[in-house]
C-alpha cells in the first residue's frame, strides 16, 4: 500500500498519472494526496478570437485618427464595431474565466461571470450526460460526451464538448455521484 500511495503522489502533478481503484472503484488515496480534476476551456481559443477582434479595433482606431470623417458618421461607425466585437469579448471573458475542479468530495466552479463557488459533490442532485450516438452503434464511450449539465438545489453548471477536461469530470462524477442522479441522453 506504502508503494501505490508513493506512485500516486509521485505522478500526481505530472501528464501521466498512474492511479489505482480498490474493489467499489474508488481512487485510493485520492482524499488525502489531494488529487484534483479539471475542466476549462483551452487558451488556444484566444488567438482565433483575437485574430476577429484586432482587425475591428484596429479600423476603429484609424477611422478615429482620420479628421477627414464626419463626427457622426465617425460615432456610428465605432459603434457598430463595438458591437461587431461584444460577442467575440465576451467569448473571450469565458475562456479566460470558466473553470471547474474536483478535489476530493468538494466541486470548485469559477463560472464566466460572477464569484467563484463551491459545492460537496453529495449536494448533486442530477447528473444529465448528452452524448453522440456512434453511427456504427458502438457502445457510448466517455469521449462521445456533446454536453454535460450538473444540476444541485441551488444551482445548474454546464459544460460542453470543447471544454479540455469534460471526460475526466465526467469519470469523477461516476465515482462520486449515485447512479441513480445520473441520466445519459442521445
Amino acid at each position: 500500500m506504502d508503494l501505490i500511495r508513493k506512485v500516486t503522489e509521485y505522478t500526481k502533478d505530472s501528464s501521466c498519472r498512474v492511479l489505482f481503484f480498490d474493489a467499489d472503484q474508488k481512487i485510493l488515496f485520492e482524499d488525502e494526496l489531494e488529487l484534483k480534476t479539471e475542466a476549462y476551456l483551452s487558451k488556444t481559443y484566444l488567438i482565433f478570437l483575437a485574430a476577429v477582434v484586432v482587425p475591428l479595433v484596429f479600423v476603429a482606431a484609424l477611422l478615429t485618427m482620420l479628421d477627414e470623417i464626419d463626427r457622426m458618421v465617425r460615432l456610428i461607425t465605432d459603434l457598430v464595431m463595438l458591437l461587431a466585437a461584444m460577442p467575440f469579448l465576451l467569448l473571450m471573458l469565458r475562456v479566460v474565466r470558466l473553470h471547474v475542479a474536483a478535489r476530493g468530495a468538494v466541486m470548485t466552479v469559477r463560472p464566466t461571470i460572477g464569484r467563484t463557488y463551491s459545492f460537496p459533490v453529495s449536494e448533486i442532485t442530477k447528473v444529465i450526460r448528452k452524448v453522440r450516438p456512434d453511427p456504427m452503434g458502438a457502445p457510448i464511450t466517455r469521449a462521445s460526451i456533446k454536453k454535460l449539465t450538473i444540476c444541485t438545489k441551488a444551482r445548474r453548471v454546464v459544460l460542453c464538448e470543447s471544454i479540455t477536461g469534460i471526460e475526466a469530470i465526467d469519470a469523477y462524477l461516476a465515482r462520486h455521484v449515485d447512479p441513480e442522479h445520473i441520466v445519459t441522453k442521445a
